[in-house]
């Protein structure tokens, strides 16, 4: 049992890190229903609404969600860049 703990402090602590170098002074808030989130160090909402990402039961699971969702956000913003339409542009006029 003691493994299963040590492991899973030890994972939340990774988790934390990434989060926290992204958004420093991270921390989490529950709302009415009893459910957590995080905020930033202004008290906003990381994952807003437009990620459609339900507040969470664990403390854990909110840090592990937003961690994710940075990472498909980065995503998106990297592909965005890649097929932009100024990037598709210049790239078709080398070709005429």
């Amino acid at each position: 049992m003691e493994y299963l703990d040590t492991k899973l402090s030890d994972s939340f602590k990774k988790i934390k890190k990434k989060v926290l170098k992204q958004y420093p002074n991270a921390s989490t808030k529950m709302d009415s229903n009893g459910k957590f989130y995080l905020v930033d160090k202004n008290g906003f909402k990381i994952l807003k609404d437009e990620f459609n990402i339900p507040n969470c039961n664990t403390i854990f699971e909110a840090w592990s969600k937003t961690l994710s969702m940075l990472w498909a956000k980065i995503i998106v913003v990297r592909n965005n860049n890649k097929f932009s339409d100024e990037r598709l542009i210049k790239q078709s006029e080398k070709f005429l």
